[in-house]
């Protein structure tokens, strides 16, 4: 299979594939909310730097008001941690954005490179794990916070990425909340790493804010 869980969290296994067929989403359907905050631990089983991507990168996070999957915009907002290829030397990034996955203009996407190797972190091997915290909030326009760490070392005291969807490409009603991960790591454009990508994502919490 390609997801499991064991009681305190679940484990992805993706094909590294364009993101909306590598894509998996888990939500809870009888939960609904408008602004809400989250909680949880990244961990990235595999030493993504190790496989040399140059394109693409391995991600999980959270889905809020999530609608539907068609990936056409205004589905579900994302908010995640992603190991980034970043055109060669993999770090770690914060990112928030519609279901699209696209840029502006039209669509809605935030995102900041923490600068974070987490083979420095990890010297030893993986896994390669990171507290993560999001907050979404508010309508017409809805606002997003992110921040990351390494367990062990101290919260930061702000938000490391924030943003603004002023063109309200993501809904801006109340929906689901759940989980996302994906893979899309690539040697050149549209040449897809032939591995499987293994994200574990655990210690959810999630607070209806308001």
């Amino acid at each position: 299979g390609d997801f499991s869980v064991d009681g305190t969290g679940g484990v992805f296994a993706i094909r590294n594939a364009v993101y909306t067929s590598a894509e998996h989403i888990v939500v809870l359907p009888a939960t609904s909310a408008l602004d809400a905050a989250a909680t949880f631990d990244v961990s990235f089983l595999d030493n993504v730097k190790a496989l040399h991507p140059v394109y693409g990168g391995v991600l999980a996070g959270v889905v809020f008001r999530f609608h539907n999957a068609n990936d056409n915009g205004n589905g579900y907002y994302r908010l995640q941690l992603v190991w980034n290829a970043n055109n060669g030397h993999p770090d770690l990034w914060l990112r928030a954005q519609d279901d699209s996955g696209k840029s502006p203009p039209g669509h809605f996407k935030v995102e900041q490179n923490l600068g974070i190797d987490p083979t420095a972190d990890y010297p030893h091997g993986g896994p390669y794990t990171y507290h993560v915290a999001v907050q979404l909030t508010g309508v017409n326009a809805t606002s997003v916070a992110l921040k990351a760490w390494k367990p062990g070392n101290p919260e930061p005291a702000n938000w490391q990425l924030t943003g603004t969807d002023t063109g309200n490409f993501g809904p801006q009603t109340a929906g689901p909340v759940g989980v996302r991960a994906s893979a899309d790591l690539q040697s050149s454009p549209g040449s897809y790493l032939p591995t499987t990508s293994h994200i574990r994502v655990e210690n959810l919490v999630i607070q209806r804010l308001g």
